[in-house]
């Protein structure tokens, strides 16, 4: 059975390492974001302050609650800790990619290629194709100007996609 663990803030991976370090299995989803255009990744965790922890059959878990990094083990209301279906931990890991990192789509995400439309300033009612960001995470856009294809860049609040 899957039991969920609190954890204290931002010890998500202390309270892992320190959990397996007692022989517990550990499962932690996370998934990689870029926090600026032209920078590595940073690993996040996919539920901040859980993670979840597989209890064995005649298993001890009590030692989960005093464990450092771990603020405490989710209960029911009998004081027996609360369960997930392991299917539940089977579709988290099936969303991972190679590298073990969960695949996050944003819905309705400006990318290169997408048709769009400028509905504010100079260029309003123009149509164009994003063509990328700028280091300041602009948007790129080419746009038709007198039969010429002419690259401006602009924010993301003034373009819709079409």
């Amino acid at each position: 059975m899957w039991a969920v663990v609190y954890t204290h803030a931002q010890k998500e991976f202390f309270a892992k390492t320190h959990l397996e370090q007692q022989g517990f299995t550990v499962y932690l989803p996370c998934y990689q974001k870029k926090l600026k255009l032209n920078a590595s990744p940073v690993t996040k965790t996919l539920f901040p302050r859980y993670l979840f922890v597989e209890i064995k059959d005649n298993q001890m878990w009590r030692p989960i609650s005093s464990t450092r990094g771990v603020q405490n083990l989710l209960l029911s209301s009998k004081l027996k800790p609360q369960t997930l279906p392991s299917s539940f931990i089977d579709s988290l890991k099936a969303l991972e990619n190679e590298d073990g990192f969960i695949e996050i789509q944003l819905p309705n995400k400006l990318r290169p290629g997408t048709s769009i439309r400028i509905n504010q300033g100079g260029f309003e009612g123009q149509v164009g194709k994003i063509i990328g960001m700028d280091t300041n995470e602009r948007i790129k856009i080419l746009i038709n100007i007198l039969g010429t294809q002419t690259e401006i860049t602009t924010s993301e609040d003034k373009i819709e996609a079409i």
